[in-house]
């Protein structure tokens, strides 16, 4: 009897090759900025513990430009690589394809929705088939009254306007 062996969800059968490099790409940015403030942070804390040292000044000042200057060239190479993307006319992987795992998609499957060319255009019913017939009523103070039947001759009315025999 053989067994099948299924590969589990997120492995790497289930992703398409050219995520991997986007993944490394949009890691790298990341870990960057996240490295970029924590190195402002730090030069902050060390501005903020000086005790008004010229040299401790001096050397978080050092800390905090040099956290600037981080944040302004991950900035500026993210600029030139949307740039060469876009003059190659190919998909950029910095902004097609960030997933930040969550309880509703914990493994990051992107659905895809069809885009305008997929789509066939299909006939579309008229506006008195989409919308019901509503009746609307008209005011209290614009409605007739009903008018109670008359009584035939030999019948009684009674008090709710029904007539007995």
């Amino acid at each position: 009897m053989p067994i099948n062996l299924i590969p589990p969800l997120g492995s790497i059968t289930d992703t398409p090759i050219e995520n991997i490099p986007q993944f490394i790409i949009t890691l790298l940015f990341i870990v960057g900025i996240v490295i970029a403030i924590a190195f402002l942070i730090y030069g902050g804390i060390r501005w903020i513990l000086s005790g008004g040292d010229k040299t401790k000044v001096e050397a978080a000042r050092g800390h905090i430009v040099a956290a600037i200057v981080g944040l302004v060239i991950i900035a500026a190479s993210f600029l030139v690589f949307s740039l060469v993307f876009q003059v190659l006319g190919a998909r950029n992987p910095l902004t097609g394809g960030l997933c930040i795992p969550t309880l509703k998609n914990p493994f990051c499957f992107q659905q895809t929705t069809p885009t305008p060319s997929q789509i066939t255009p299909t006939a579309t019913p008229s506006a008195a088939i989409l919308t019901p017939a509503v009746k609307t009523q008209a005011p209290a103070s614009q409605k007739k009254p009903t008018p109670t039947p008359k009584p035939r001759p030999g019948q009684k009315t009674t008090k709710g306007g029904q007539t007995s025999p």
